[in-house]
């Protein structure tokens, strides 16, 4: 009894321990251009903003890609990726010195302390689904 009590127990912790292994991602312009977040191609972002949180992101990486409002400017493709999960990365989107848009690693915190989200920042939280 005690045995089948403990891998009740452990297996209750293990399935509490995946699910809280969710990421999140932050994706912001260095000039302030407003954009929106492709993910898997699905669009994540429905109105163009300048600074994006996507939460609720469960898989390692997905394939990314950053519209502009200003349709003179080119989308930029990249992967996001999370080396480890349960973790917040910063991403900085700029132009390099040739003067093309790429997206930049710039930091990481473990998602449970990483700071409050400020009232300005849009946050959207992950869907596979097309949203209306």
């Amino acid at each position: 009894m005690k045995t089948k009590l403990l891998a009740l127990l452990l297996f209750f912790i293990a399935i509490a321990e995946l699910k809280a292994q969710q990421s999140n991602a932050i994706l912001f312009t260095e000039n302030g251009e407003r954009f929106q977040v492709v993910l898997n191609g699905v669009i994540q972002n429905t109105s163009a903003q300048t600074n994006v949180k996507l939460t609720g992101l469960n898989a390692p990486n997905y394939k990314a890609r950053i519209l502009f409002e200003n349709q003179d400017l080119p989308p930029v493709d990249f992967n996001l990726f999370f080396l480890n999960q349960g973790f917040e990365v910063t991403w900085n989107i700029k132009k390099n010195n040739k003067g093309n848009y790429v997206v930049r690693y710039v930091s990481q915190v473990e998602v449970a302390q990483a700071p409050p989200t400020p009232s300005t920042q849009s946050v959207v939280i992950y869907s596979s689904e097309p949203r209306r």
